[in-house]
């Protein structure tokens, strides 16, 4: 009799440990939004480096969160399981040195004329055996040279901090047409970046979502830090 009982329970119990799952996955997420939650990652930006990023408004837009899937590997891997690692990996990063971060999701209400000092989407590539990243902003953009340092300094320090090779010969129209580059406001820069690709980059993006997101970071210093005005010679 006591046998039968304990099995009876399994179900309950596996179904209580499914709540509490989703329960604390969603709690997760609405910690990251608020920036309730301390960093807990094994990296940070260097504290000389922070007051680049303090009171700067940043959109990191996580590529098919809450939409779809994305690209979707043999084995089941997505395209969406990354850039979240990495999305919410940057938002600690920077929070953490003090920059007003808004967590957006694919078609996002909040995309509708953000106002912000930058805006990055985080997307990874396919599942093919090829390895790189690449970094675009909108063909229509509303202020170019603005948008090309945002894309240099993203470029020059993602290839700097993750070692990957830039791929620019495969840079797409679903790129530089991307629809969230029409949803914001003109007065906020705005890039796109594929981190890497899913079936030649696959152990790097899974197992150090760390490195890649503190390269888009820095990339983000480099951009505030050449957007200063000079100060003028006495």
């Amino acid at each position: 009799m006591a046998s039968r009982h304990k099995r009876s329970l399994t179900p309950v119990l596996l179904l209580t440990i499914g709540l509490l799952i989703v329960v604390y996955g969603w709690e997760y997420y609405q910690e990251l939004r608020t920036g309730q939650r301390p960093l807990a990652l094994p990296v940070r930006i260097p504290t000389q480096e922070a007051p680049m990023l303090a009171a700067q408004t940043i959109g990191v837009l996580v590529g098919h969160e809450n939409s779809d899937t994305g690209a979707i590997c043999e084995d089941g891997l997505t395209e969406v399981d990354v850039t979240r690692l990495i999305g919410k990996a940057l938002v600690l990063l920077l929070r953490d040195a003090g920059a007003n971060v808004v967590l957006l999701t694919e078609y996002d209400p909040q995309l509708e004329g953000f106002q912000g000092d930058a805006m990055v989407a985080v997307h990874v590539d396919s599942c093919i055996d090829r390895t790189g990243f690449k970094v675009a902003r909108w063909t229509d953009s509303p202020d170019p040279a603005r948008d090309d340092l945002l894309v240099a300094c993203l470029v020059q320090a993602y290839l700097a901090r993750t070692g990957l090779p830039l791929d620019v010969t495969t840079v797409t129209a679903n790129m530089t047409e991307y629809y969230a580059f029409r949803r914001i406001a003109p007065s906020t820069a705005a890039a796109i970046v594929e981190t890497g690709y899913l079936g030649g980059d696959r152990t790097f993006l899974t197992e150090q979502p760390h490195i890649s997101a503190l390269g888009i970071a820095e990339g983000l210093i480099c951009f505030f830090r050449m957007s200063v005005p000079a100060t003028p010679a006495p």
